[in-house]
Order: C-alpha cells, then structure tokens, then sequence
C-alpha cells in the first residue's frame, strides 16, 4: 500500500493535518517529516514495535541507536544527566537548528538530541506530547534526502505517512558532537562547524538580573559591553525575575547610558527562565532576593550567582543596588554611578 502523502503549509500550517501526523505517530506508525537539513522518518519513542521496524526498514545496526528529536529544550534535563554547561550554551545559540548533542542517557549508555527548525515538525512533536525518534529518511548508506520525493524513493509502501513541507533549506545533515566531563567531540561532521561549536564551548556568558529588566540589568550590559567590546569570546546578557516579554528601557535608563555612548534604546526585555540561568557562566544580581529566586528556580546555578555590588567600592555599607524606578533622576544617577563603579571593576577580573 503506497504512503499517504500529506502537503503542510509552513507558513499557515493547518491544524487538522497536524492533528492527523500527530494521531500516525500515536498509534504507532512511522512518519516521514521534513527538517532544515534533511527530510527524516520520526516514530512515537515510546513504541518499541515502531523502534524495531524503523530499525528493520533503515537496515540499520541494533547497537547503533536513533536520535530523539524535541520541541523544548528543557526536555533533554528529563532524560539526560550530567550535562556540561557548555551545552546549554549550544542550545541557546544553534537550537533549533542543525546539531545533535549526544549525552549520557538516565536510561543508562548514551543519546542524542536535535531540535530541528521545522515549524511543522516542531508543532507535531509538541502536540504529540514527548520527544520522537527522528532520523534521515533512507536506507542506510544513501543519500540523506532532501525532499519528500526522494524519501519516498527508499521508503513508499514502508511507512504510513510522509508530510511535505517543500525542499530542506540547507540539504546537508546536522553536525553530531558528543558532550561529556566538560568537552566534546565531533561525531560527524554537518552542517554546524568547529570552529563555531568551539568559539561557543569557550566563550563565558555573563548574565546581569534584575527584577524587570528595564533599567538595572540594562545598565549593567550596556556597561560590561562597553567595557569589554575587545573581547569577543564574551556574551553579555539580562534578564528579569518579573519581567515582561518586549518591554523597554525606561527613558531614565537610555539617557544614562547616552552620557557613556551607549545605545540600548533597541533592548527587548525577558524573563529569567531555567533554561537561561544554566548557560550562564557568572551570574550577577542587584538584590538579595534576586539571588534567592534564582536558586530556588534553578539550584545548579548556585555556585555562579553574586550581587552585583560585591564588586563595588561600597559607600554606605549595603551589598544591594536598589530599584530606582519611580524614584527621580537623582536616583537614577545614583544607581547608574554604583552599577558603573562595580561593572568596571568587575571587568577587570573576568
């Protein structure tokens, strides 16, 4: 019996055709779905009668397991252990998109991890509810196809259903590395460099929180940017513990920074998350409930958190740098001058 073909706007998707993939894989049949690499053939990973046949049909060692592919990337903490950090800053930077993370497995030996960037794809993996095995959609030892004709080429009649979403942007499989006791190797070589995945794995990432992301935080980067513009193996950041997705400096926090030629008129504001605090390397907050929220959200971040005004040359005896929201532009200065005072200090050491 041919596979059933099913075209999927990219743009639009339609939702009952997504509801339909999702419902194949649920019920144990075996996908063909599109990436930015390549187009793959993904099965409910918790089916084994799918594992066994998508390893029949790929003529495949059974030693040699399939990658989970994900639609969030805090699903890898569920079934991964030991993670190096360096690792979140992979996902921060390259997913979703073309590399696969081999890490060791809870379950015992080891897996890896994709999350391609494929707007379908990614919606049927997140409907369905837990990650899918995902590989490239031929038979072992041919080409990787890059549109759904050609993996049908290997695998019509074997599978119950292929989604086509137009051709694989990039046409080249994704760089597979290993991640372990802090280093890695390349597995297979793909669409993702060394010297890319290196530059990341080496680079320190600083994050400054405060409590909006509006005014404290930003004037921390604005300044550590400014401070060290020469090194380019460090990424600057801030976030907020309560703060919302797309909001502004305030205009106390722009002027400020304009007085040091700096311009963070285009800052969008975040939320802190999990996922954020574990691909920083040092962590610097302006109060102490800051640094408390912080390691009740994400206790392995523990050892890397500090207030921001340890660094300072401290006046008046308080490791704290207030919220001047509200407040005045004197207060702003004061803030500004505290927060410029331990950022220059603290440049010097990092």
């Amino acid at each position: 019996m041919p596979t059933e073909l099913l075209k999927i706007n990219i743009v639009d998707p339609d939702i009952k055709q997504i509801n339909h993939a999702v419902e194949v894989l649920r019920l144990g049949g075996l996908v063909v779905l599109p990436t930015e690499t390549v187009y793959g053939v993904g099965i409910n990973s918790k089916s084994k009668l799918s594992y066994d046949r998508l390893q029949k049909i790929k003529n495949r060692f059974q030693n040699k397991p399939f990658s989970l592919a994900v639609s969030d990337k805090e699903q890898i903490n569920e079934l991964a252990l030991d993670i190096p950090l360096f690792v979140y800053k992979l996902t921060e930077r390259f997913w979703p998109g073309p590399l696969t993370i081999v890490l060791k497995a809870k379950s015992g030996g080891t897996i890896g991890f994709r999350m391609p960037d494929n707007k379908v794809t990614l919606m049927i993996i997140d409907m369905l509810g837990s990650p899918i095995y995902l590989t490239s959609a031929n038979i072992s030892g041919n080409v990787s196809p890059r549109n759904v004709q050609d993996a049908l080429k290997d695998l019509d009649g074997q599978v119950e259903l292929a989604v086509d979403t137009g051709s694989a942007e990039l046409g080249v499989d994704s760089t597979v590395i290993e991640a372990a006791d802090n280093k890695y190797k390349i597995l297979r070589q793909g669409a993702v460099n060394d010297a890319d995945i290196k530059r990341i794995v080496e680079s320190k990432n600083i994050l400054f929180v405060c409590t909006g992301n509006s005014c404290r935080s930003v004037m921390a980067e604005g300044l550590l940017r400014k401070f060290l513009s020469k090194r380019a193996n460090i990424q600057i950041s801030s976030a907020g513990v309560i703060a919302s997705f797309g909001i502004g400096p305030t205009q106390e926090t722009v002027k400020m920074l304009a007085l040091e030629g700096i311009d963070m008129k285009g800052h969008v504001g975040r939320k802190v998350t999990s996922e954020i605090l574990k691909s920083a390397d040092l962590i610097l907050v302006m109060e102490k409930f800051h640094e408390e929220r912080i390691k009740a959200m994400e206790p392995s971040a523990r050892n890397r958190v500090f207030l921001l005004k340890e660094f300072a040359k401290i006046k008046d005896g308080s490791l704290e740098i207030k919220d001047p929201i509200g407040r005045g532009e004197s207060t702003y200065f004061e803030v500004f001058s505290t927060i410029k005072d331990a950022v220059e200090r603290m440049s010097k050491i990092v």
